[in-house]
């Protein structure tokens, strides 16, 4: 993205976060954190080589993602977040809000 981009220019980025996708392991895929070797890996340094139905890929932390784009010369005006420990749970969320309305 940073060599084809116009000098300047910005540029979106959207990743998937380490913390969204080991809260969903954890969440829906139980089984799979029994397979130390991929779950410890991702964990600590996010890679994953693919494999186990994805493709290989980084999960991101928001630190690592900023290091990533600094590290190259990138200025940084904004970064939001999209996922958080709600996120891929509507059901158990709906549940929260009904059971804690706001006053």
């Amino acid at each position: 993205m940073i060599r084809v981009a116009k000098p300047r220019a910005p540029i979106f980025v959207s990743v998937i976060g380490r913390l969204a996708l080991l809260v969903n392991e954890l969440a829906r895929f139980p089984e799979e954190i029994e397979m130390e070797e991929v779950f410890v890996r991702i964990r600590d340094t996010g890679d994953y080589y693919g494999c186990y139905g994805f493709a290989p890929y980084h999960f991101y932390s928001p630190e690592g993602l900023k290091r990533s784009f600094e590290r190259r010369g990138v200025k940084i005006l904004k970064m939001v977040g999209l996922e958080g420990l709600a996120s891929g749970h509507p059901r158990e969320v709906n549940k929260l809000l009904k059971k804690y309305p706001k006053t």
